[in-house]
């Protein structure tokens, strides 16, 4: 009998125990970011399809695909495929923090500095598929085009707020995450001294013969366990309670709406190539299009206050832009030429909806004759998180086919990995 209960107290000790053995550190908090973009293809851009010339410098989604329609061609059949994907984000990074993602350097008391190039990280990798029809010897030619895109944020710059609104905000998390973990710290120090004190008994009780002192010892193993129970049950409500803390979620609710706040300045890179094939023929294949450009954009908030007013922006684009290619030139195609694209745009964000209108002008290195302008308005509209539709209108580039009418989706899909560690410095 008495060995019968030995073993159901050795068990039921062991049992009870594992969920504290097997218990997470509660020291930091993996925080999911919200917000990241969704833009259009550097590959649409290059040969000009896209709603919008001038695309923002973001941190974009994992995986990012459009589709792109013309309003006047096509009998709405969709006839412009893109994608893109971010290779930073199929790769777990247990070191990313919030101040690494907002490219700050943590110093010593509170100190930091800007690392303006930890964009580059977030490289994106870009294709396109784009069907249209060219005049070639005054003969209509249908063209399949595959391009590829590299676009990168070169330069990003927050603002002294948002710099001071990070450090203060993690730190704070960082003190209220590092008391919990202490206060479990001291009940895991008692737990192991009852653990310990569980095991002289368990050897006292093997050895000993007497049956009064086996029977002492046996009630004494019962409060050692009935002890051990309660520690790890109060080490555990410690780990669980800091997922419902109020102090801790109201921490990182304002780290998450920080991080989706737009640098001040940003300045983006992006370069893209393009193959044509004339008559989906294989044989007809000839590189057509080289371009590298760089986006400026001051992004100017409405609100001030706080975290969570700040999106509502007005944003002003520069942008600055090579190509050469067959077909920029709609008089003969077959001609190589050289262009530099220069102008702006303004946009206004106001939470789900933003409404932009550019200007470009491009100045024809090969053919002075040629110089020509894009003009055009665009809408966008957040229909959910990383959906998107646009619709542009305006003038496209050159004196034939220039009409730009235009609908477009735009959605993002995650990778699981897009998330910052909050709690580290």
């Amino acid at each position: 009998m008495i060995m019968k209960r030995r073993t159901i107290l050795t068990f039921l000790a062991a049992f009870l125990l594992v969920p504290f053995l097997n218990a997470q550190d509660a020291s930091t908090k993996e925080i999911k970011l919200e917000d990241l973009q969704v833009p259009n293809s550097p590959a649409f851009i290059l040969l000009d399809v896209a709603p919008t010339a001038i695309e923002k410098p973001a941190t974009a989604k994992a995986f990012t695909t459009s589709i792109l329609n013309s309003v006047a061609e096509n009998n709405g059949i969709p006839q412009n495929y893109g994608l893109e994907f971010t290779p930073f984000w199929f790769i777990k990074h247990p070191n990313f923090n919030a101040f690494k993602y907002y490219g700050i350097h943590y110093e010593a008391k509170g100190k930091s500095t800007r690392r303006v190039f930890a964009g580059l990280r977030m490289a994106g990798v870009s294709f396109a598929l784009v069907n249209n029809k060219e005049s070639k010897d005054s003969m209509l030619v249908k063209t399949s085009n595959l391009s590829l895109g590299l676009r990168s944020t070169i330069l990003k710059v927050i603002s002294n707020q948002d710099l001071r609104d990070i450090v203060r905000n993690n730190d704070s998390l960082i003190a209220r995450l590092g008391k919990a973990t202490r206060d479990r710290g001291k009940i895991d120090a008692k737990l192991d001294i009852v653990k310990d004190s569980l095991s002289v008994v368990n050897k006292r009780i093997d050895t000993e013969t007497d049956t009064s002192k086996l029977r002492a010892l046996i009630a004494e193993k019962r409060k050692l366990v009935k002890r051990s129970i309660i520690l790890a049950a109060e080490s555990d409500d410690l780990l669980n309670n800091t997922s419902v803390d109020t102090s801790i979620i109201r921490f990182e609710n304002t780290i998450k709406e920080i991080l989706a706040r737009k640098p001040l300045f940003a300045v983006d890179g992006a370069v893209a190539l393009n193959w044509a094939f004339d008559n989906s023929n294989f044989k007809s294949n000839y590189f057509d299009r080289f371009g590298a450009w760089l986006t400026m954009d001051l992004s100017l908030p409405l609100s001030k206050k706080n975290a969570a007013e700040k999106k509502n922006y007005i944003n002003l684009y520069v942008v600055g832009r090579y190509l050469s290619g067959r077909s920029l030139d709609e008089t003969d195609s077959l001609v190589r030429q050289d262009v530099l694209d220069s102008g702006g745009k303004i946009e206004l964000e106001i939470a789900r909806f933003s409404l932009s209108g550019e200007y470009l002008y491009r100045l024809n290195m090969t053919n002075s004759a040629q110089n020509s302008f894009r003009a055009s308005a665009m809408v966008k509209f957040k229909i959910m998180e990383s959906l998107y539709i646009t619709g542009a209108y305006g003038k496209n580039f050159g004196d034939k086919n220039n009409v730009i009418a235009q609908v477009g989706i735009n959605w993002g899909f995650g990778s699981g990995l897009e998330y910052v560690v909050a709690g580290k410095k």
